[in-house]
């Protein structure tokens, strides 16, 4: 068991009586949780009840809300019940209401749920002010070297030829936690090939009209390809043949089963920040590179600097949150990859360098945006450097994926 960042957040939640839900994509470590959790509560004494929703039986249980009682066994002791895959379940947001309401001094409930559109329609309203979402990722690099024997809250490579190594097996394989511990690069190619076809095809496809299949595939490649660049849906209708209805209800699923992220410009009013291009994110390179069936090194590719931005991005949304981060380019087309507000106000802004340096090199573009933005600093995030000069802040990739905070680390 790899310990996983987003524990911090979710330790102050247990004793409290919300209902507590992971989402995320399959196979991101969501069971493994509630595992550890449930294990960890009935060792210090506490009653627990699992529950895979997937077994047909665990699903007739929770299905009967009076037999679900009696197998609970409420007493003075609050039990701990883990509901795995609730969007299988017929009506999960009054099943999970009903826990609440009536029983939350005697049941508390952890619940989790595929990247599937049917748990964002059941669970939006009734359970407001009744729970507490925490979303589940593949591996973050920090938890990907832990996998690999590093120690936590350490700077854990000083090899930079080992760094370097470590940081391409992870821009090509991603952070699925049965990618990652696969230690057979043939092996990890055909998983996350299966991966694509079954997980992405069970939660995804199934929502497609019959006859769209095959467009909804070539918009999945058409978005790998641009990775880390603007979305024109203009281009996109053109290119695949779709009308700008369907282009758009894909998206919204893509997004809404966490395959893509699109990050909106940073302006500073928020109609026009909402009309303006977004840029394309993928939640894990591995399975990025799957659908573009190209696994062969980075050296000499294209996208490479892509991939190395993709990663950065989630790492930065879950610092800041995902409301909090921005791109930012100009009609010259000068660019910052992300900027960001700290819980205190202040903006900082990101570049991602998949280089090495020698010295610090301040661009033309980051010298532009120093005079009309007021960043507190902006950080280049790069292979090898970590070196202060003035307001910009070279930090290399280990640093910055294993420091506890962006304005501790830049210090």
């Amino acid at each position: 068991m790899v310990e996983r960042e987003i524990q911090r957040q979710i330790e102050p939640w247990i004793k409290r009586d919300e209902i507590l839900i992971l989402n995320g994509p399959r196979q991101v470590g969501k069971t493994t949780l509630m595992k550890v959790y449930e294990k960890e509560l009935r060792e210090q004494g506490s009653p627990t009840l699992f529950l895979n929703l997937e077994n047909p039986n665990d699903l007739l249980l929770a299905e009967d809300y009076q037999r679900f009682l009696k197998t609970v066994r409420i007493s003075q002791k609050k039990t701990y019940v883990f509901l795995d895959e609730i969007q299988l379940h017929s009506r999960p947001s009054n099943f999970l209401k009903w826990m609440y309401d009536e029983h939350r001094s005697n049941i508390k409930v952890f619940a989790s749920g595929s990247a599937n559109l049917d748990i964002k329609a059941k669970l939006q309203d009734s359970l407001a002010g009744r729970k507490k979402t925490f979303d589940i990722t593949p591996f973050y690099f920090s938890e990907f070297l832990t996998a690999k024997g590093f120690k936590k809250n350490t700077n854990p490579i000083t090899d930079e030829q080992r760094a370097s190594l470590l940081l391409e097996e992870f821009l090509l394989y991603g952070g699925l936690p049965k990618i990652v511990l696969e230690e057979d690069y043939s092996i990890k190619q055909d998983l996350l090939e299966e991966y694509v076809s079954t997980y992405i095809s069970k939660d995804i496809r199934h929502l497609i009209a019959e006859n769209n299949v095959q467009t909804f595939n070539h918009l999945l490649i058409f978005l790998s390809k641009i990775t880390g660049n603007l979305k024109n849906n203009e281009r996109i209708c053109k290119e695949l043949e779709m009308n700008r209805l369907t282009l758009k209800r894909y998206l919204d699923l893509l997004e809404k089963t966490f395959i893509v992220d699109f990050l909106h410009p940073y302006f500073t009013h928020e109609i026009t920040r909402i009309k303006k291009a977004q840029k394309v994110y993928f939640f894990d390179t591995g399975v990025r590179n799957s659908l573009l069936s190209n696994f062969s090194p980075l050296q000499g590719r294209n996208d490479a600097g892509s991939l190395f931005e993709n990663v950065i991005y989630y790492r930065l949304t879950e610092r800041y949150g995902k409301q909090h981060v921005f791109y930012l380019r100009t009609k010259s087309e000068n660019e910052i990859d992300f900027v960001c507000q700290s819980k205190t106000g202040t903006i900082l802004g990101y570049e991602a360098k998949y280089s090495s340096y020698r010295t610090p090199t301040i661009t033309h573009g980051i010298s532009t945006f120093l005079q009309k933005i007021p960043f507190e600093k902006v950080i280049v995030i790069n292979r090898n450097l970590s070196e202060a000069a003035g307001k910009v802040h070279f930090v290399d990739f280990c640093r910055f994926s294993t420091s506890n905070g962006m304005e501790e680390q830049t210090s």
